[in-house]
């Protein structure tokens, strides 16, 4: 493979590597569930506060969001950081050290 290093040991590589972690948005009046790519050092914050207007959502699935009713499919949605009231991973990683969702009995 043909890859780079810098001086702080950082690699380069042709392939940009990224990590698939699904999502739940609130846009206005519709959820959107889909797919956002990190690069392997972002989380989901960083990736909603790098500076681009957009985020690019894969599989993306548009729905009412009183209804729940699918309004629209697509393999690719481009969303308006702006426009997003709320975003969280779908489902919590089997790796998250950072959520602990145990209950201890205050006896």
């Amino acid at each position: 493979m043909d890859y780079r290093v810098d001086g702080k040991g950082k690699f380069y590589t042709q392939k940009v590597s990224k990590q698939a972690v699904s999502i739940v948005a609130r846009v206005e009046n519709t959820l959107i569930h889909g797919v956002i790519h990190l690069t392997p050092e972002n989380r989901l914050k960083d990736e909603m506060n790098n500076g681009e207007e957009f985020v690019a959502i894969t599989k993306a699935q548009v729905l009412d969001a009183a209804t729940e009713r699918v309004m629209h499919a697509a393999e690719v949605l481009i969303v308006n950081k702006a426009r997003i009231a709320w975003i969280l991973p779908a489902a919590p990683s089997a790796t998250d050290t950072t959520l602990d969702t145990r209950t201890e009995n205050a006896d």
